[in-house]
């Protein structure tokens, strides 16, 4: 029969051997993910590199003038007649009324309505993209893909 040091053994090896069974499909399964990102980060470097190019398209010169004509055909250029000093800017051609200096300052602090710090509540912070902004890079180039440039 068996000796003790043999049954020991003998255990000892099943456990090891399961425990390496384990350990080998776990690596398997790491590996698999591994890959799966190392794509995923692939697939994106690709996109940046082409939103890259078409950013740099659509900031040239020549772009910017044809997408300016065909979106904002009211848009002229600067005229000479536009452009004026600074002290052109400090005459107004308007009647000024009475100015703030003349103003008593108790008329002042009675205008403006008194309220307690505690009553007015903090404003949220508003994220404007929320709602437009896409998930993901893959949807980003999905809504990319189904629409169509032209220029």
């Amino acid at each position: 029969m068996l000796t003790r040091s043999s049954f020991l053994l003998l255990t000892l090896a099943v456990f090891v051997g399961i425990g390496l069974f384990r350990v080998k499909y776990e690596v398997i399964a790491l590996e698999a993910n591994h890959q799966r990102v190392q794509k995923e980060i692939r697939e994106n470097q690709d996109a940046i590199h082409v939103l890259k190019a078409e950013w740099t398209y659509l900031n040239e010169p020549k772009s910017l003038q044809a997408l300016c004509h065909k979106y904002l055909p009211e848009l002229k250029s600067v005229n000479s007649r536009q452009l004026v000093t600074f002290q052109d800017m400090t005459s107004s051609p308007y009647p000024q009324t009475q100015s703030a200096h003349t103003l008593q300052p108790q008329a002042q602090h009675a205008q403006t309505p008194h309220v307690p710090a505690q009553e007015i509540e903090p404003s949220k912070p508003v994220d404007r993209y929320a709602e437009t902004a896409p998930n993901s890079l893959d949807a980003y180039m999905d809504t990319v893909e189904a629409k169509e440039f032209s220029l």
